[in-house]
């Protein structure tokens, strides 16, 4: 199937007619008078083509036509033919929840965040916006859109979209009722959603339990553990993770470690403040901690003796996203160092980013190529196995691997909506770039555009 791109622009004509160039006539083996369905979106419009003598790479839509099918703004998109339907897009929305009165920030402090994703939609060429499940008009087929244009936010109607990248912020978020409304009726439009819900650290663990190939790569994890099971944990391992099962951002976790003089020690965060305390057993600790009527909703983890930098442990965020032709790839990988006393290598709680292969030459040397190459095989291994086990579409995942001194990479944690504060990194910028692209080239997959 022919794909052309081409810049939609608006005629005063009140006529319902498309003027498309002669080589973009004869690519999509339209000609010129001919009557057929155009299609934005969810919504159509009958209409009649015509010849215009412009630049071959514009699509001019007669006034009617554009109001039919709530075009939002002109710019770059692709043309096809499927069924003899004239198919203009694709049109990718991304859901969210939060929207609020301010021209300037209408979602909030995650309104930077949406700019620079929706910053990519004229690079790649469709239309691109953000909605929220009140913003949907169901009886009409549209939608409230934010979209970025002219360095300002704008809003406006826009045709339902093709495709929608689900960004809904959190998991209270998610449970709304408004929400699981929106992405039923999407559904049933047969409109795909990608990277759906949030993971469970159990649930995810239980999934990657039963490919052979990837039981080596999980720490021992135990779900609702109870004293026993950590005590039998540290006698092992020496080092345990307590987790909130459905936690993210580092919230909430506990370091258990067995130290030969000192004894039982826990590191965690509370407040803005990183605490180690000493106990004399377990039952203590978690008393002592309020930890006990949690250990229901806790996984207790196998801790792994991760490379170092300066002393601090090291793991490293792994960026995963389908490709165009709908296969896996890494565009990112980046270290994160803990900060002095941290618990995790979260940078809200004081850490750093690295450039991978610089904590790789200092760990390893001139092995380092081989097991950054290893980091990857392995997130791809993941992606694969991960996907296989879902039935929704994914098109974007996040790994946090470590690698113990051996140069065994681990896999700690996979994350359905990762944030992107590894691109914060200077050395990141082009990943960053590739990231957002690949976002839209994978929705581009899922309409059919690409």
């Amino acid at each position: 199937m022919s794909t052309i791109r081409v810049a939609l622009q608006r005629h005063a004509i009140a006529k319902p007619v498309v003027y498309l160039s002669s080589p973009v006539l004869r690519s999509l083996n339209l000609a010129p008078g001919q009557t057929l369905s155009v299609r934005l979106g969810q919504r159509s419009i009958l209409v009649t083509l015509r010849q215009h003598r412009g630049s071959a790479s514009t699509a001019v839509l007669g006034t009617p036509v554009w109001n039919e099918l709530v075009v939002p703004h002109g710019g770059p998109v692709h043309l096809q033919v499927s069924d003899d339907t004239l198919c203009l897009g694709p049109v990718v929305g991304i859901l969210t929840t939060g929207r609020m009165p301010r021209p300037d920030q209408p979602f909030g402090l995650r309104s930077p965040f949406f700019r620079h994703l929706l910053a990519m939609g004229p690079e790649v060429g469709c239309l691109y916006y953000v909605f929220t499940p009140a913003d949907i008009d169901w009886e009409n087929r549209r939608v409230r859109a934010s979209y970025w244009r002219g360095g300002q936010w704008h809003t406006g109607w826009a045709p339902f979209p093709d495709v929608v990248y689900d960004r809904v912020p959190n998991r209270t978020a998610e449970a709304r009722e408004a929400v699981q409304h929106a992405k039923r009726g999407l559904r049933a439009l047969a409109i795909p959603i990608f990277n759906p819900g949030f993971f469970h650290k159990w649930e995810i663990h239980q999934r990657l339990l039963r490919f052979a190939d990837i039981r080596p790569l999980l720490p021992e994890t135990v779900f609702m553990p109870t004293v026993a099971d950590i005590v039998r944990l540290l006698h092992t391992h020496t080092r345990v993770y307590l987790k909130p099962a459905g936690g993210s951002l580092g919230l909430g976790i506990y370091l258990f470690l067995r130290h030969p003089r000192w004894g039982l020690l826990v590191r965690f965060r509370r407040g803005e403040k990183n605490l180690l305390y000493r106990f004399s057993s377990v039952g203590e600790a978690l008393r002592r901690l309020g930890l006990t009527p949690r250990l229901p909703r806790y996984i207790a983890q196998q801790g792994i003796q991760l490379i170092t930098v300066h002393g601090r442990p090291v793991d490293f965020r792994v960026h995963a996203h389908k490709t165009r032709a709908d296969q896996w790839m890494v565009v990112a990988v980046g270290a994160k160092v803990a900060g002095p006393g941290c618990v995790t290598t979260h940078l809200r709680t004081g850490g750093r980013l690295m450039e991978a292969e610089t904590v790789l030459r200092a760990a390893f040397g001139e092995q380092a190529a081989h097991v950054l190459t290893r980091i990857e095989q392995t997130a791809l291994r993941l992606a694969r196995a991960l996907e296989e086990s879902f039935s929704a579409p994914v098109g974007e995942l996040g790994f946090d691997l470590g690698v113990d001194r051996a140069g065994n990479v681990w896999m700690f944690e996979a994350n359905a909506k990762p944030g992107r504060s590894v691109f914060h990194h200077p050395s990141m910028r082009e990943a960053d770039r590739l990231s957002r692209k690949a976002l839209l080239e994978y929705a581009m997959y899922l309409a059919h555009f690409a």
